[in-house]
């Protein structure tokens, strides 16, 4: 089975993890007030970054199942997003309806992006296994813990950043341990397409 298809699908995985940090980095700007461009170009960004997470796990899908169930996770998290800005718009204005829309959906978002992240690192994984990169292998075992450590602070963290006195710090360390998973994701994906092109880093 041959890999190219694996290595192109990663360094489009790679490009869009790049872009999810730079989004990330741009929402400290958030943090000490509002910006409508900063807030359009990380919209623009974060679609591009979805994009090109699609469309990567589609390419690398037709040499991996693994990458496959991540392409399928991809849409389905994407339809998720879609319908729920829509029941948002409709019912934001329902007591109990509204409310509860916009703290379930955010969840099922997340679950759906973990699944995502998921097959794409079990697949490489596997690939690195196959291949012999040990070493590689279990530093992406180590990534996927790591991974959710950083989701499950990133929650708890969500949850304190309405407090007015101490929101903003609370969001710096939800944002910081964001860019610690996704700084992390990014050398692995990197290291993972160069390894399997047969290239030295």
């Amino acid at each position: 089975m041959g890999n190219s298809n694996t290595v192109n699908g990663l360094k489009l995985l790679f490009c869009a993890a790049a872009v999810n940090i730079a989004v990330t980095i741009l929402g400290i700007f958030g943090i000490f007030g509002s910006n409508s461009f900063i807030s359009t170009i990380c919209s623009i960004a974060s679609i591009v970054s979805g994009l090109a997470t699609i469309a990567g796990v589609y390419i690398a899908g037709k040499d991996n199942d693994g990458y496959a169930k991540a392409f399928l996770y991809s849409v389905i998290s994407l339809g998720v997003s879609f319908v729920g800005s829509l029941l948002l718009s409709l019912f934001w204005n329902l007591t109990i309806i509204g409310p509860l829309l916009s703290l379930v959906l955010p969840i099922i978002t997340l679950a759906i992006n973990l699944l995502v992240k998921f097959n794409i690192i079990n697949a490489t994984i596997s690939i690195h296994r196959r291949n012999g990169a040990h070493a590689l292998a279990e530093s992406g075992i180590t990534l996927w813990r790591i991974t959710l450590i950083c989701t499950a602070a990133g929650i708890v963290l969500s949850l304190f950043t309405g407090i007015q006195a101490v929101g903003s710090v609370f969001n710096l360390l939800r944002i910081a341990t964001d860019l610690v998973g996704n700084a992390l994701y990014l050398l692995f994906l990197f290291k993972s397409f160069n390894s399997i092109e047969g290239k030295s880093f």
